[in-house]
């Protein structure tokens, strides 16, 4: 059974529902704010001003960055990245990158906690 298209001869009509362009910036928004949430507030030291824990914050992100793309093997410029960006022929990120940024940003994830943990850090609000 065969889907009958309508359309110019010759020309082959994007399926139904078929949004991938769409879809790609869900992804992609969706990530950054499972990033951002990961990484905004949530950590407390009983003994740091305001100033020290940004700076914490900063040195912890810059290391646990840099160390996760280098294991990756990748620099920081063209992770993700499609050369020329989306087309007609490419739709943006294939599922192996985009399985291998999700995997960078799981290892990010880990170095930045322990870094911010062997600072003195705990999740939560301080004990008082």
């Amino acid at each position: 059974m065969s889907a009958k298209q309508t359309g110019p001869a010759g020309t082959v009509k994007a399926p139904v529902g078929s949004h991938a362009n769409a879809l790609g910036v869900v992804v992609l928004a969706l990530s950054l704010a499972v990033l951002l949430s990961g990484c905004a507030g949530g950590w407390s030291h009983p003994s740091k001003t305001p100033e020290e824990a940004r700076a914490d914050d900063a040195q912890c992100n810059q290391e646990a960055e840099t160390d996760s793309l280098l294991r990756a093997g990748r620099p920081r410029g063209d992770f993700g990245a499609v050369p020329g960006g989306p087309t007609a022929g490419s739709l943006g990120p294939s599922p192996m990158d985009m399985k291998d940024r999700d995997r960078v940003t799981q290892d990010f994830h880990s170095g930045y906690d322990s870094c911010m943990e062997s600072k003195g850090y705990t999740r939560g609000k301080p004990k008082t």
